[in-house]
């Protein structure tokens, strides 16, 4: 079953003055569990009041928040385990607690860059070795640096994946810490 997580918390916000923090997992809404977005705004809107079942600090809690909004930016991702929308084993607890938008994004950035890369990099080396052996030295040079370059596109994609993949990881373990305590 699905369920939304707390990516951001404004401050001043009802959601922060309701005691609601950075990734806790909001499970129902006025005795109704939406799954994204649009259906808790749905929900609250109805009645201009948020009764919350959330997970936190490993155990459910029940919050009430007033007002037109929460105040707080959500995510879709898995009910955690313990909870009494959750089922499954602790690896669906981890993976329940990732930001898919945004590692999506920066996936799908790196992804693009490392492709524009390999092109840039396949273009200028075939446009370097046409040159060069019709004896434009002039040309073929600088068609040679258009592949370095295309190179260090494909260098800085991976560098990009493997810092997304570390935060990625870095952020999964505190959540999962947090809820061990």
């Amino acid at each position: 079953m699905a369920a939304l997580q707390v990516e951001h918390v404004e401050s001043g916000s009802p959601a922060e003055q309701a005691g609601i923090q950075l990734g806790d997992i909001i499970i129902s809404v006025n005795d109704q569990h939406p799954e994204t977005v649009d259906e808790l705004i749905a929900i609250g809107k109805s009645k201009k009041v948020f009764n919350l079942v959330i997970f936190a600090d490993g155990k459910e809690k029940t919050v009430t928040v007033e007002g037109e909004r929460l105040g707080c930016k959500l995510a879709r991702t898995a009910a955690p385990v313990g909870s009494s929308a959750g089922s499954g084993s602790s690896a669906n607890r981890s993976s329940g607690v990732q930001f898919e938008s945004q590692y999506k994004v920066n996936q799908a950035l790196t992804t693009l860059t490392s492709i524009i890369g390999w092109l840039v990099f396949g273009g200028g080396l075939a446009a370097s070795v046409i040159l060069l052996l019709d004896n434009q030295f002039g040309m073929g040079l600088s068609a040679g640096i258009i592949a370095v370059l295309g190179l260090a596109l494909i260098q800085i994609s991976q560098i990009s994946r493997a810092i997304t993949d570390t935060a990625d990881y870095t952020r999964e373990m505190y959540l999962l810490q947090k809820n061990k305590s």
